[in-house]
């Protein structure tokens, strides 16, 4: 299904997005499960796309994915 992400729209992540700093010494984090309902907070367009997202109580911060890790709710 083809399909353009928007600024505000409610994802789903489509795979565990985990961000793994076991070569600092820090270990792994979980940014989000497979399931969890996310928003689009910003879409940067470059050499890839890079969206970024977060849970939709948090607003301070966020985390990239590319349109293949989420798809929409």
């Amino acid at each position: 299904m083809e399909w353009t992400p928007t600024v505000g729209q409610k994802v789903r992540a489509k795979i565990y997005m985990d961000n793994d700093l076991t070569d600092e010494g820090m270990g792994i984090q979980r940014y989000a499960n497979k399931g969890d309902e996310l928003i689009i907070r910003r879409i940067n367009s470059g050499y890839k796309t890079c969206i970024s997202v977060s849970h939709e109580n948090i607003t301070d911060r966020t985390f990239g994915v590319s349109v293949d890790e989420i798809e929409p709710v």
